[in-house]
């Protein structure tokens, strides 16, 4: 059975204080295919890149979803040496990692399920926090194929003919059966 799911991440536009721009960026806005014909999970890979004025520094990145608390928070990085730290339900996913360098980091989730649908987004400090931007929310949602329709012969209503049902489950949105001749 071959299951088949659509991310579709809405975009925003890059957000500013002085001194500081920041850009989260995901999946084109016409989706992104997570389980094509082998099957197997295709990563997410959130990008947050950013530009500080000369003479600043940013000392820190972090990834959210579904809000910006620290309940929220899916992975710090400092970005002096690059590494990452995970937070909350992502600290023992193997499959999350960040990487990258100063001006750009990326946020990766390598099997993908609807527990990871939300809001995501990303903020940046600078040193001394002088200035931090956090980038509006881009919205994570599934969709994906139902299964195959089962057709089923049901019991005789009159001779030689049949009542016959026909079912699919799965599937997001849920799929709509039609009948034809």
């Amino acid at each position: 059975m071959k299951t088949w799911c659509l991310y579709v991440l809405i975009c925003v536009a890059p957000y500013t204080t002085k001194g500081l721009e920041v850009t989260l960026a995901g999946l084109p806005a016409n989706g992104y295919v997570m389980n094509p014909e082998g099957g197997n999970p295709q990563p997410l890979n959130l990008v947050c890149s950013y530009t500080v004025d000369p003479g600043e520094t940013a000392s820190y990145v972090g990834f959210f979803r579904d809000g910006t608390d620290t309940a929220n928070q899916i992975v710090a990085i400092q970005v002096s040496d690059g590494t990452p730290r995970k937070f909350n339900s992502y600290t023992y996913r193997a499959d999350v990692t960040a990487s990258g360098s100063d001006p750009s980091f990326t946020l990766t989730i390598g099997g993908v399920t609807m527990a990871d649908e939300g809001s995501y987004r990303c903020r940046v400090n600078t040193e001394f926090n002088v200035a931090t931007v956090t980038t509006d929310e881009q919205i994570l949602s599934l969709l994906y194929r139902p299964n195959p329709p089962q057709i089923t012969r049901g019991p005789e209503v009159a001779t030689g003919t049949y009542r016959v049902s026909c079912s699919s489950d799965g599937g997001r949105p849920a799929p709509e059966i039609k009948w034809s001749r």
